[in-house]
């Protein structure tokens, strides 16, 4: 995933255009010097104001230039302000009622250049592992937005990650690139049971609390009131907040671990999918999460990054002194000659 990185790929590419009239005249044009490459239909963004538009004119003989006709400004939230001519005009990426796994996969496909074969979605029929992540769990993450100057791949991904609760492992062995949905496993869905008799090698399990990550209740902010201005609690016009009170009571941890997010994704018809993502982050991060380390024999190498598993040790029980199982997720592998750590 390293072409994703934000250094590397930036989404949309910095345009090169530069403003030389149009929008003081009726009807409103932009004409612009240095770059052709916008595209028949879209949006723009001169300063702080989106333009949309709907053509695009070339003179003859070409000369580098282009017009865009069809202008309407003050587009996505933003406010009229004054134009100069040299000013970019920047290109923007606009997404219209577009499923979360449809944006993942234009992200690496188009933009970080990773192989449509590394990405096991084939957008319905035969169903890969994109697809039954898509239709069982996040069919209805469809997202409205525009992105309105170059902006990193890896941040949107990791945005849309937190947001729909899924994470990305690069699987090695099969070489492909794996989307896993923070969820519980579908019927059909097997889970490995280890333990310390069968599968654990002797003193290799180590277990400790991830206090930092612990969350009790979930703020966020979405449904934005200007898309090019930043995220500040103003800025948007709807506010979810979704506590845990069991867990903040004086019974159990007595504290309040606020998680907020700001985001350009949701907007006021994904008020659902805004529910439905705060209470898995809550049953996700409620309590500390537990980071586990173990060692495994190479005759249990099937495990790897983004499998779930169940781990059974005497280094996690019950007040009782029995051992707990305790559902895990598998976050990384180090594959060793004759041992997987």
């Amino acid at each position: 995933l390293k072409l994703a990185d934000d250094e590397i790929t930036k989404v949309p590419a910095q345009s090169e255009g530069t403003y030389n009239g149009g929008l003081t005249s009726s009807p409103l044009t932009i004409q612009i010097n240095g770059d052709t490459n916008y595209d028949a239909t879209g949006h723009v963004r001169i300063g702080k104001e989106i333009f949309k538009y709907s053509g695009k004119t070339l003179p003859s003989p070409e000369d580098g230039s282009c017009t865009l006709t069809g202008v309407v400004g003050q587009q996505w939230g933003t406010e009229q302000e004054s134009v100069s001519t040299g000013d970019t005009v920047q290109k923007c990426l606009v997404w219209t009622t577009e499923n979360v796994i449809d944006i993942v996969y234009e992200l690496l496909n188009t933009y970080a250049g990773i192989s449509a074969a590394q990405l096991p979605y084939n957008n319905g029929s035969p169903e890969d592992e994109w697809d039954i992540a898509k239709v069982n769990w996040l069919s209805g993450y469809n997202f409205s937005t525009i992105i309105s100057e170059p902006t990193g791949v890896k941040e949107l991904l990791e945005e849309l990650a937190e947001q729909c609760q899924f994470s990305l492992f690069v699987d090695q062995v099969n070489d492909k690139v794996r989307l896993v949905t923070n969820t519980p496993p579908l019927a059909n869905e097997s889970v490995t049971s280890l333990n310390d008799n069968a599968h654990f090698l002797e003193d290799s399990v180590s277990i400790k609390h991830d206090t930092k990550r612990q969350y009790t209740r979930i703020t966020i902010f979405y449904d934005k009131r200007n898309y090019v201005e930043g995220n500040n609690s103003d800025n948007f016009k709807i506010a979810y907040i979704s506590p845990d009170l069991a867990s903040e009571s004086d019974d159990l941890y007595g504290v309040e671990k606020e998680k907020v997010i700001y985001s350009r994704w949701f907007n006021d018809a994904n008020d659902g999918q805004v529910l439905t993502t705060a209470s898995r982050f809550k049953a996700r991060f409620v309590d500390p999460p537990r980071i586990i380390h173990f060692t495994l024999d190479a005759k249990d190498s099937d495990l790897w990054s983004g499998d779930l598993a169940e781990v059974t040790s005497r280094i996690h029980q019950e007040a009782s002194g029995c051992n707990c199982p305790v559902r895990v997720q598998i976050l990384s592998v180090d594959e060793q000659t004759d041992r997987y750590k």
